[in-house]
């Protein structure tokens, strides 16, 4: 990962998830705070600069190189107060109950009064292309996400009121792995 920032360069979010291989959310958090206790990495942009910046790489802040990777200094770093709020990056949420015209910029908006809003994805239809009624969005911290759950009055959206969740891991079943592989090594035969 070094390789990336060489020569002071400013790296992504995304380009630290494919060069780590990390499968998931909770890893790269640990990573990122791994990095950054002893001062490996460290934040060259604002929350205000990054969100500007998301436009020009296709509307995603993961993209938006903002990191710089050093080499660590000879001073021990100070250990994090267990009671400090928790600022890692980009903490998901499930929205369901959306209305199938409902856009990302609607929905951003909507969501954008518990924090800064880094991305919302909406799965589309693979055959007519619409809005499945549901979307992920990301927050910049877990706190905006507590926020958003924890919240008071529902957010509503083209008059719908939307249902906001945690996400999930979902282990696969021993039975699905099975099926998996007798799909993967059994021969169709066609008369």
């Amino acid at each position: 990962m070094v390789k990336l920032g060489l020569n002071g360069r400013l790296i992504s979010a995304k380009e630290i998830f494919d060069e780590a291989g990390i499968a998931g959310e909770e890893h790269y958090h640990q990573l990122i705070k791994s990095l950054k206790a002893p001062g490996i990495l460290s934040d060259k942009l604002t929350q205000i600069q990054v969100t500007s910046l998301k436009s020009k790489h296709k509307g995603s802040r993961k993209a938006v190189p903002r990191y710089q990777i050093a080499l660590p200094s000879v001073k021990p770093a100070k250990p994090v107060a267990s009671d400090e709020t928790d600022s890692s990056d980009y903490a998901k949420i499930y929205v369901s109950d959306l209305p199938f015209t409902a856009t990302e910029e609607e929905i951003e908006k909507a969501f954008s009064q518990y924090g800064e809003v880094s991305d919302v994805a909406i799965p589309k239809d693979h055959f007519s292309g619409h809005s499945r009624g549901f979307a992920f969005v990301e927050f910049e911290s877990k706190e905006s996400v507590k926020k958003a759950l924890g919240a008071k009055t529902p957010v509503v959206i083209q008059g719908r009121k939307a249902i906001s969740s945690r996400i999930q891991k979902i282990e696969p079943s021993p039975a699905l792995n099975s099926y998996r592989f007798f799909c993967r090594t059994s021969i169709v035969l066609k008369f």
